[in-house]
């Protein structure tokens, strides 16, 4: 998959001869997590973690689901999400089209995923390990859990942050 990602991003261009969107079209906000300081906040969607918010401060995304809702009762941090470097490559290699995208593809071998943040919890999304960390969002829930995006207040957030369950 990442071969056939790279082959379109250095030889098709966008799809179907998509015209680039204005910059600010593109540009929404998502949840990260400050691993240094333990504390979601929202930025820019197009930074690609990890990257440092300040020095010694790597931010990763914080991936958020609600059960029943995306408000401050429902909504808690399901676990977070980075890029290896070659991963950071392909995505910003894909950006600079200027591609409205609502959701950046899985990337497998490059997309890395974790419950806690901790070195030697992160795992490739497609390994066993990875895919237990993502498929544990669909046994908090009742329901299909909601995937939630910069609408609950972050200092709710930071309490879900310390109430989510342990490692699956």
């Amino acid at each position: 998959m990442v071969l056939s990602v790279l082959w379109w991003v250095f030889f098709t261009g966008p799809p179907n001869g998509e015209k680039a969107l204005p910059e600010d079209v593109l540009i929404s906000t998502v949840y990260f997590y400050d691993l240094a300081d333990k504390k979601v906040f929202v930025d820019r969607s197009d930074k690609f973690p990890p990257f440092e918010r300040e020095p010694g401060h790597e931010c990763v995304y914080a991936v958020i689901y609600g059960c029943g809702g995306c408000d401050a009762q429902h909504a808690y941090i399901a676990y977070f999400e980075k890029f290896t470097s070659a991963g950071q490559s392909i995505l910003t290699e894909y950006r600079s089209f200027n591609l409205a995208l609502t959701q950046y593809p899985n990337f497998g071998e490059e997309c890395l995923v974790s419950t806690t943040g901790e070195p030697g919890t992160w795992y490739k999304s497609t390994s066993p390990e990875g895919e237990k960390v993502v498929m544990a969002v669909l046994q908090r829930c009742r329901e299909v859990p909601l995937r939630c995006t910069p609408t609950v207040k972050v200092e709710d957030l930071e309490k879900a942050a310390t109430d989510k369950p342990a490692d699956q």
